[in-house]
């Protein structure tokens, strides 16, 4: 699963999702493009900055088929 877009933003028309990826550079036929409908942040999310790595930076989306 590859995502493609702006990493910081949360408006999931900025994003989309590529499925069966194996190879960025080479288009294999099996690859699925998917734009995403939502995004879920996780509530104790901390982004990181200087002097902190982050914390709960794991997130979920749901597509739209």
């Amino acid at each position: 699963m590859l995502f493609l877009g702006n990493e910081t933003s949360l408006d999931p028309n900025a994003w989309l999702v590529r499925m069966g990826e194996h190879s960025i550079t080479i288009e294999e036929g099996q690859e699925k493009n998917y734009f995403v409908q939502k995004i879920y942040i996780h509530p104790e999310y901390i982004p990181s900055n200087n002097s902190h790595p982050g914390d709960h930076d794991i997130g979920r989306s749901k597509y739209k088929f």
